[in-house]
């Protein structure tokens, strides 16, 4: 199996030129924009079929004797995935046909992109050697350059359309320069998804976009905006890049910042409200996912899995919030001078500072990540700390109450309180007021002084001591709240 680009070559040269003769009539092409061409369905395989059979009907004379794509009997690969047909990796985001031709190349050059980039993808990852592997992209790129280079050479002005007196004309001019500025536009996309699907074996870098196309094909892209969306493609590569590569700190930034990038262009794409939104939800939800990353990866805490699926999950995010902020509390009531717990504030603030990314986004564009949360809870604490310098929060503590003592170790005194928030008995407004509470109220029956991280600990994760004492003493209690009733 050979991944080939004969239909891009049909289109410029040979009998799929949108100009032959014959394919003046837009009627022509009306009768293929069925949804089995439009909006395919099934294997690739199935499509290539489809899309050989609608050829072939379009030009009765092609030539039959081979097929236009070759088949692949054995079945695809799952990593790397190339997207499907109706959600790839990169969509162009059409801006409208201008008649029924033009519908039918966009989708045949569509298609065909699709269907080159897949069967490419299965040969790459196929290959046994990494010569083999360069030496097919490096034979796609040198074809999509060739292509590309002669396709805007045949691509007419607007300025020359207007010169054309014969309406048939200019809007036939205007309907074949839509189909080759299509053609472009694809073979950019094949050439850009290539680099970054396989980046061990490419040199190119793709962003940004203007100085990449001049650089690969040597002439400014058309005038015609290229409205690229990437949100599949970087949700892709983010996802290999956590659950199947190597953790770098430097190219986790990168991603956010190329993220942040397409966040600033967003008004700039020809797209409706409603995707504009989408575009915006979507790539906001993969920078939240990158600081996330950072942030639990550098903090190097052991309860916390970072895999793809754990990052993107609102309840695992909100126990993590709720976990950290919970010890980092802990650790500042700890200390009683408040001109060190105000450092101990701004030293954590300090861990923050990768998400103020070298690119800016809009300030009514909340990311609201883990580090993100955290940062905004901590400049709550550093104002109530600045504000209150004159507080001693020793004498606060020793204060003239007497502790209660008990005959519960510190395990089983955060278990029963564990039930009783459990039960809805106690309603703390955090877990750190009762943590303090309790650190303030009670004595185990070894000490006086309870510290709150270690109530803390023993409350998230009860000793089984503790509950095989309570699963006992349960018991009794209820023995003697029957006796009371008795009485």
């Amino acid at each position: 199996m050979t991944s080939n680009l004969a239909i891009f070559n049909k289109i410029l040269f040979g009998d799929l030129r949108p100009n032959i003769e014959g394919f003046e009539n837009d009627e022509a092409f009306r009768h293929f924009l069925l949804p089995e061409f439009t909006n395919p369905q099934g294997s690739v395989n199935q499509y290539k079929k489809n899309l050989n059979k609608v050829l072939k009907q379009l030009i009765p004379n092609i030539n039959t004797s081979i097929d236009i794509f070759e088949y692949e009997t054995n079945s695809y690969f799952e990593l790397p995935n190339p997207g499907t047909f109706s959600d790839p990796l990169i969509k162009v985001l059409n801006p409208g046909y201008l008649n029924s031709k033009s519908h039918f190349y966009y989708y045949l050059i569509q298609s065909t992109s699709f269907i080159v980039f897949h069967d490419l993808v299965y040969e790459v990852v196929t290959n046994s050697t990494t010569n083999s592997k360069k030496h097919a992209l490096n034979s796609i790129f040198k074809e999509i350059k060739y292509l590309v280079t002669e396709t805007n050479k045949l691509i007419i002005s607007p300025k020359q359309i207007q010169l054309t007196d014969n309406q048939f004309d200019i809007n036939t001019c205007k309907s074949d320069t839509y189909v080759l500025t299509t053609l472009i536009k694809f073979l950019t996309k094949l050439y850009i998804e290539i680099i970054l699907i396989f980046p061990e074996l490419t040199t190119s870098e793709p962003f940004e976009f203007n100085s990449f196309f001049i650089r690969t094909f040597n002439f400014q892209p058309p005038e015609e905006p290229f409205n690229f969306n990437y949100v599949n493609l970087f949700s892709f590569l983010i996802k290999r890049f956590i659950d199947h590569q190597e953790y770098k700190y430097d190219k986790a930034i990168e991603y956010i910042d190329n993220c942040k990038v397409e966040l600033s262009k967003l008004s700039e794409l020809q797209i409706t409200m409603q995707e504009l939104e989408q575009y915006k939800t979507e790539l906001i939800g993969l920078i939240q996912l990158l600081e996330n990353l950072i942030f639990l990866k550098d903090l190097n805490h052991p309860d916390f899995t970072t895999d793809y699926d754990n990052l993107i999950n609102p309840e695992f995010c909100k126990s993590a919030f709720n976990s950290l902020t919970t010890t980092i509390l802990a650790n500042i009531i700890e200390e009683f001078n408040p001109i060190l717990k105000l450092e101990m504030v701004i030293s954590y603030t300090e861990k923050l500072k990768f998400i103020d990314s070298k690119n800016k986004i809009h300030p009514r564009i909340e990311i609201n990540s883990i580090p993100g949360k955290i940062k905004s809870w901590l400049k709550h604490q550093e104002e109530f700390y600045k504000s209150n310098q004159h507080i001693d929060f020793s004498k606060l503590k020793n204060n003239n109450l007497s502790k209660i003592p008990t005959s519960l170790n510190v395990g089983e005194l955060a278990l029963i309180f564990r039930l009783f928030v459990e039960e809805k008995i106690l309603n703390p407004k955090t877990k750190m007021d009762l943590f303090k509470a309790i650190s303030i109220v009670f004595e185990s029956k070894k000490s006086s002084e309870l510290s709150q991280n270690s109530i803390k600990n023993k409350f998230d994760t009860p000793e089984f001591n503790a509950l095989d004492y309570w699963d006992t003493k349960l018991v009794d209690l209820r023995s003697q709240n029957r006796k009371l009733k008795e009485k």
